[in-house]
């Protein structure tokens, strides 16, 4: 569904990655006012400071929290506009960081930085994400650049244990730099289909009444716990420990699922 939606050609609206551009902003806010996995995080980081590797870093908060609490965070994203928000949002808190963060553009999936790292941390579900070949690179990148001994923290979305479908869908407006403009978000959960797909649409309407239109979506694919178990040991990453955590989704009972995962590199 992805890539359909970004293949399209539809007149009068720019089709872009949810992390881009617009909706990137939208993006970016939503997920770095998320806390509930940071505590986790920082926790398993621990408190020592460490040499840290921050990769699909997003918006910068891990390396931003985590450079608060003294280590030394190097954050990758392939998304230039992600990283120069999180540059921005860094830009007024390092002054008074007792760490420090370099943020730079990179592909996950065939980063080569010339060094190790303490700690890795993937988070924000970007290993499901990816295709399968996509995690697999990803994972051999992530081995090759830990230290033998080293942590990872990551995490994934696991297949909910229910079938058929569900549907939410979230609406607001609110004033753009050069006008008004609103935002429809839907987010449809589908086991049986073995991935959760989200929708974005933005209209933004100038003062002269023009129109600009932005469609985006992303696709994460459910994980079952074995493979990920699995392809984990296949890239000498021992895992020691699991956390399930579940978010509302603002609808009904029903809620959002994610495991975190800490490995250790043998």
């Amino acid at each position: 569904m992805t890539e359909v939606i970004h293949g399209l050609d539809i007149p009068g609206t720019q089709v872009t990655t949810m992390y881009d551009g617009f909706h990137g902003t939208i993006y970016g806010s939503f997920v770095d006012q998320r806390a509930v996995d940071i505590n986790v995080v920082q926790k398993w980081a621990g408190d020592r400071p460490a040499r840290i590797l921050d990769l699909c870093c997003g918006v910068g908060r891990f390396a931003r929290t985590l450079a608060a609490d003294g280590h030394s965070v190097t954050a990758v994203d392939l998304s230039e506009d992600m990283i120069g928000r999180a540059r921005g949002l860094w830009h007024d808190k390092a002054g008074q960081a007792p760490g420090r963060v370099e943020f730079m553009t990179g592909d996950a999936t065939s980063l080569d930085l010339g060094e190790q790292f303490d700690v890795i941390v993937v988070g924000g579900l970007s290993l499901s994400t990816l295709d399968d070949d996509g995690r697999i690179s990803t994972l051999k990148v992530i081995r090759r650049h830990l230290a033998h001994g080293g942590t990872l923290l990551c995490d994934y979305m696991p297949r909910p244990d229910w079938t058929g479908t569900k549907e939410n869908h979230l609406s607001f407006s609110f004033p753009s730099d050069n006008g008004k403009a609103f935002t429809v978000m839907s987010v449809r959960q589908a086991p049986s289909e073995g991935r959760q797909i989200s929708n974005m649409y933005s209209e933004i309407i100038g003062e002269n009444g023009s129109t600009q239109r932005i469609l985006s979506a992303e696709t994460v694919g459910y994980l079952d716990p074995p493979t990920v178990v699995e392809e984990l040991q296949s890239a000498g990453l021992r895992v020691e420990e699991e956390v399930e955590i579940k978010l509302p989704t603002g609808s009904d009972d029903s809620f959002f699922c994610f495991v975190m995962v800490r490995c250790t590199a043998v």
